[in-house]
């Protein structure tokens, strides 16, 4: 006689993208769990302000709060729908897809404490850092958060090994396992670069053979974006007569700074924030993406290079915290801050189509096999299984 199913309670900010629950749809597909997901009415994601994208594949109930401080993972917190998502799950166990140190984090904790006062917590950790001292605003709350509420959950997946790395130092005594959350590669996926590139109007009577080199992100001084754009004026120097273009798609505060550096240059060009259901068209139409983050950032993953793994675009990323483990040897990796090393790995990138086509091939084994929803949907499944003894597939 087949058991009653699992109760899980899912929080998750994101899941205001369809895209993004699709690693629920895969869970609530796979295994023997009831999911009830608590998400957002609305969310600030990529300096985007999303609606709830409602959906028919969405099969599980779903319950919507209004949230305070959108788009601050670490200091927003719901105004409504916790309490009944609670009551409506009923749960045996709770993934919260959230920091341990923040807002949302002790909400939960406070409710849990209040309604369901002995049922399992797992967590999503991206802290890859101590949790003695945090360079945010509030890096003392957080840190006294971190050894108050942290020890009082039971399992936790983490971004990387700099991540679980980070927990151990704290002394986090429960179930830890080391998983990036997934980018779903049904929305990531190869299409046709000169398609893309007439979508998106990147034509502009150029032929076929400009190569554009794609970044795609925060428009912050720490990105280092400027480095590629002085790569980029060196390249167009020394190549002067390869069609080449730049291409940098998103918004920050620094965006001013990057413009006015590029106002001499030719074919760079800014785009604002899209939606990530058009993402995979830039990245598409373009022949490499490129990430060249400072090393004072210290990136905790670059979702970007998994993104262009999946579409079978090239990747040129610097060494910035856990960007060389995303990508292994699927990609070219420069010192981070070094402009003339970018500028050698460009160059390499233009005139080795061999290990181009090599490393994009790589790519895609390595992200689907590490980094998809679909890797992430079994690793759930197997902690739920682990945390209650059940055989739930």
């Amino acid at each position: 006689m087949l058991e009653p199913p699992l109760r899980v309670l899912v929080i998750d900010k994101v899941s205001v993208l369809r895209s993004v629950r699709w690693r629920h749809y895969l869970v609530a597909e796979r295994a023997n769990v009831a999911i009830t997901l608590l998400a957002p009415t609305a969310w600030i994601e990529n300096d985007r302000l999303i609606t709830y994208q409602s959906s028919e594949a969405d099969s599980f109930p779903v319950v919507l709060g209004k949230v305070a401080a959108k788009g601050q993972a670490q200091r927003g917190f719901y105004l409504t729908g916790l309490i009944r998502a609670f009551r409506h799950s009923r749960p045996e166990i709770i993934l919260m897809l959230e920091e341990g140190f923040s807002f949302f984090a002790l909400q939960i904790m406070i409710v849990r404490w209040l309604l369901a006062p002995r049922v399992p917590i797992i967590f999503y950790n991206n802290h890859i850092a101590s949790f003695r001292t945090f360079a945010y605003r509030l890096g003392s709350l957080y840190s006294l958060l971190s050894r108050v509420m942290i020890p009082r959950m039971t399992a936790a997946f983490c971004i990387n090994s700099k991540a679980v790395a980070a927990l151990q130092e704290l002394g986090f005594q429960g179930q830890i396992i080391e998983q990036f959350y997934g980018v779903n590669d049904t929305l990531f996926v190869e299409i046709n670069k000169q398609d893309a590139r007439a979508k998106l109007g990147l034509n502009n009577g150029e032929s076929n053979s400009e190569v554009i080199f794609l970044f795609a992100g925060r428009l912050v001084e720490l990105k280092g974006v400027q480095d590629l754009i002085e790569a980029f004026a060196r390249l167009q120097q020394q190549r002067p007569n390869q069609a080449v273009r730049l291409l940098i798609v998103g918004r920050g505060e620094y965006e001013s700074e990057l413009r006015q550096q590029a106002i001499q240059l030719s074919g760079v060009d800014f785009r604002d924030v899209v939606p990530q259901e058009d993402m995979p068209y830039y990245i598409a139409a373009a022949d490499a993406m490129v990430l060249p983050s400072r090393t004072e950032i210290d990136e905790q993953f670059g979702r970007v290079n998994v993104e262009a793994m999946l579409a079978g675009t090239p990747i040129i990323a610097s060494n910035s915290g856990g960007i060389p483990d995303v990508i292994g040897d699927a990609g070219y990796i420069f010192q981070a801050g070094d402009v003339d090393d970018l500028l050698e790995k460009m160059l390499h990138f233009l005139d080795d189509p061999d290990t181009r086509e090599q490393q994009c091939q790589r790519g895609r084994v390595r992200a689907k096999r590490r980094f998809s929803m679909d890797t992430f949907a079994d690793a759930i499944i197997q902690t739920l299984e682990q945390l209650t003894g059940r055989d739930l597939r």
